[in-house]
Parts: structure tokens; sequence; C-alpha cells
């Protein structure tokens, strides 16, 4: 009897394991399109959580709906719980692809990957591996995020560092995306340079052989910009060498009250190569950059350029503490309030509606998150409900996405 279980027991971890594999195959990309291996166009949409240290630290009421499955007492059950509810269907989450940021330095309760003394990056090593394996068991992709807030002119050896763990670790899990660098913002304090040719040659390519060439992994690889990711038009003209490249946008709120579009940030780049926007947010009463007069032309505007131009997205943030929040308190299911700030609501239940619209195009048409090719593929002109003239490119600073205090304050 005990060995006729432990076979079911294996060949059900069989099954799971194939199930996942199926929902969640490799990724490639075919000019500006993700696409699956049955040629169907691939559109991830999820959150992004705020680190994956802090996922493994927040307590709260959702042990009410999860403490069988997850008792409460360790980072393991914490991230697990915190994975369950952004892909609990019967709550109104349909995340198909997670954002798990890791911040190389000290952030909040996070000690930081670079920072950690031999028995912390130990733990933080396995934070990461049971998020990633509880992806494969919900069938959603995961992004790795080396979470640089950051000059990145002096950066090269950590990043390097780090990509020589990640890289071989995870290069055989299909639901893997790698994500170089968050947010690179200048060359360093003298200079400021936003050049994207300079960004490119220090960090970005080098990284990117490093992974392909050193390590043999073929995942998706997500590149940032500099400015905070947002020079993502000069890309056009100069792209990285190299196979399944996306590139990253951060747009928050105060860049559309700023600009009121898209287009000097994002340039023709999208009419050639994916645009991935893995965080965009919007918050009444935030800190900037998620503050601003006109959020809901904001989170209408970026609703119709996800829609018109088929971009894959992450909002940040999954988290009731780091601004712009999704919610209030822990109570996930009632987020507090109605869809737009300007009526008193967090963005959470305006994210989950977007999720919920699109829950039936994530669904296999030959794996988890993707859509078969559509009658009419995604044109390449950006919708805005009502489109403004271009203006100049992105303003010379804005602020990094902040951190997070012990009170609500801004992320």
């Amino acid at each position: 009897m005990i060995k006729r279980i432990i076979v079911i027991l294996v060949l059900f971890a069989l099954f799971l394991s194939i199930a996942s594999a199926i929902n969640t195959p490799a990724l490639t990309t075919n000019g500006k399109y993700i696409k699956d291996p049955s040629g169907n166009t691939v559109i991830l949409r999820g959150v992004s959580f705020c680190s994956v240290w802090n996922m493994g630290e927040r307590e709260g009421p959702r042990y009410t709906y999860y403490s069988t499955q997850f008792p409460v007492g360790d980072q393991i059950n914490r991230i697990k719980a915190m994975i369950e509810l952004a892909t609990d269907a019967t709550k109104g989450w349909y995340s198909r692809v997670l954002r798990l940021p890791v911040y190389p330095t000290q952030q909040d309760v996070d000690p930081g990957w670079n920072n950690c003394n031999s028995t912390q990056l130990a733990t933080y090593k396995t934070l990461i591996q049971t998020a990633v394996d509880y992806c494969v068991t919900k069938g959603v992709y995961c992004i790795i995020d080396w979470h640089y807030i950051a000059n990145y002119g002096d950066k090269l050896a950590a990043t390097q560092a780090f990509w020589d763990y990640i890289a071989p670790t995870y290069k055989n899990y299909t639901n893997v995306i790698f994500e170089i660098y968050n947010e690179p913002i200048y060359d360093n304090d003298t200079n400021k340079s936003t050049s994207w040719t300079t960004w490119k040659t220090t960090i970005a390519q080098p990284i990117v052989d490093r992974i392909r060439n050193t390590h043999g992994a073929t995942n998706l690889i997500l590149v940032g910009s500099p400015n905070w990711s947002q020079v993502v038009a000069p890309i056009a003209s100069s792209p990285i060498s190299g196979s399944n490249i996306v590139y990253v946008a951060h747009l928050y709120a105060y860049h559309w009250d700023v600009d009121s579009t898209f287009s000097s940030y994002i340039g023709t780049t999208k009419d050639s190569y994916p645009v991935f926007f893995t965080e965009w947010g919007f918050q009444q009463g935030g800190a900037m950059p998620c503050d601003g007069a006109n959020e809901d032309g904001y989170a209408t505007a970026m609703k119709n350029y996800f829609s018109t131009n088929g971009n894959s997205w992450t909002g940040w943030c999954f988290d009731p503490y780091w601004q712009p929040i999704m919610y209030s308190n822990w109570d996930y299911v009632s987020l507090m309030g109605t869809s737009l700030p300007s009526t008193g609501g967090y963005q959470g239940q305006y994210i989950k509606d977007f999720l919920t619209e699109q829950k039936d195009n994530n669904l296999p048409g030959g794996g988890g998150g993707s859509t078969p090719n559509p009658t009419n593929p995604p044109t390449d002109t950006p919708a805005p409900t009502n489109p403004p003239a271009d203006t100049p490119g992105p303003t010379a600073e804005p602020t990094a996405t902040p951190a997070p205090t012990a009170t609500p304050g801004p992320t």
C-alpha cells in the first residue's frame, strides 16, 4: 500500500511538471512579438511584487484564506501565499506573469543580495527557488529582476556576479525570464549621461553576451535603459545584438502629466521590437512619480496603449505599503474603494479588472499566457483616449521608484 502511494505521488509530481511545462513553454521573439513554440503571439500580463525577500516577510489576514495550505510561520509559506493570491482566479486575480525583484542593496527588511552574509545569501537563494518553483506549479511565467535603481558606471562586476549565479541555475526553466537591471539612472553623477549607447556598451551588451555565450541560457532577456528605463526610443536604430531580447519601459502617472504622450519615450522601437512595461501604476496622494493630477487619463491611456500595441506588462506594486500600492490593507479580496483614484480607490481594483477583462486572451493557444495569432494583429499606432501632440523626450530627472517606509509611503 505504501509503495502504491509513493508511485502515485511520483506520477502526480511528474504530471505537474509536464503540465507546467506545457503551460509555460519556452518563449522567443519574432520582430515586435513574443512567441511560443507553436507560433502563437504571447502577451504576458500580471503584477510585480516588492521584493522576493519582502514577500517572505509579509504577515496578514491572507492566512484566513490559506492557513490550511500554508501554515503561518516561515518565509517559504508566505512566499507561496503571496503567489497564490496574485494568481487565484477564484478571487478574481488572473496574473500570468509575476515579477520577482531581487534588491542588490538593502531596502526595507530586504538585506540586499550584495550585502548578505553567507547565511542570508543561502536563504535568499532558497527564497528565489521557492518562488520560481511555485510559479511552475501555478503554470505562470516569472521574471527574475536584478532590481538596481542606481547609476550603472560601476555596477558591471556586481551585475555580472548575480547573473553568473542566476543564468546557469535557471536556464532550463521555461517559465523564467531575466530582467538584467531594473532602472539604470545615469552613468555617473558627474556626466549624468542618459545615452543609450553608453549604457548599451557598458552594461547591457556585456551582460547579455555573458548570459548567452558563457552560460548558454536562451531565456527571454529584458533590457531596460537609462533615465529609469525611459530612454526606449533610441533602441530602434541601435538594438542589442542577440536573440530573444525584449526591451523594458517604466512610465508612471507623473510622466503622463508632464508629457501627456508616450511617443517621446518609446518612439518607433515598438514597431520593430517587443516592449514590456515591467512597471506602471498610479496612486492618488502618492509620492512622485506615482501621483499626478491626471491619473484617470493616465490609466485609460495606458490601458488603450497596451491593448492597441499588444504590450506585455506587470503592474507595480502588489503590496499594501510600497507605492503605488494596489490595496490599503491585507484584505486582498475587497480592494478598498473603487477602480480609479479620483473616486477614492487604489490601483489594485483597476489592474484586477484589467486582468479579468483579458483573462480569456491569456488562456492556452499554445501555453499559459499565450494567445492565438490575432485575426487583426495589434496596430503600430498608440491610441490614448485623446492623443495629444508629441512633446520633447523624457523629463530630465524623474525620481526612481521610491523605497518603502515603515508606514505606507513611497516605493
